[in-house]
């Protein structure tokens, strides 16, 4: 079954996501964009337990960003800083309402 396949592929990409952590700042969008991803994984297999990883991984991010300075942080990064993390959390709130650009609407 092509759905099931895409499904075990899905949840072994967002238990490497979950797990990884190179803190506030990596590759692409960031802990923003990695929290984005398990909203969405939440979102079509109904599985509320990514969302509140999701939470998990965006109160841990705000709480470690603080020690980033501002001079650390790379230029024109939308999801990379305070701004991204605030756009994941309003989206564990609202997931229906807010959505990471490349991901598509809800």
């Amino acid at each position: 079954d092509n759905n099931g396949y895409w499904k075990a592929i899905a949840e072994q990409l967002a238990w490497y996501t979950w797990e990884k952590n190179n803190g506030a700042l990596d590759l692409c969008c960031g802990v923003a964009g990695r929290a984005f991803a398990l909203i969405h994984l939440s979102e079509i297999s109904g599985e509320v337990h990514w969302l509140q990883k999701s939470k998990q991984l965006v109160n841990s991010a705000w709480k470690n960003s603080q020690k980033i300075k501002d001079d650390e942080r790379e230029p024109y990064h939308l999801f990379k800083g305070h701004l991204g993390l605030i756009l994941a959390a309003k989206a564990i709130e609202q997931p229906t309402l807010i959505t990471m650009p490349m991901m598509g609407l809800a």
